[in-house]
């Protein structure tokens, strides 16, 4: 798995993207779900009328 996060947080920077922000509890889960969430619909409403989809890992 580490080489994959490894992977993703390469792909990310090369892109343009910041640093991963790791949940270290709980409730920092809770904060980072809700605003990913919150992002993805925000920029759907940019583009009305397609489609959204969100794949997450929400294993321990």
């Amino acid at each position: 798995m580490d080489g994959q996060i490894s992977t993703v947080e390469n792909i990310a920077i090369e892109n343009g993207g910041g640093k991963f922000k790791w949940a270290k509890d709980t409730e920092d889960r809770n904060k980072l779900w809700k605003a990913r969430h919150t992002a993805l619909y925000a920029i759907h409403s940019l583009q009305p009328g397609s489609k959204v989809s969100s794949l997450c890992n929400t294993s321990n």
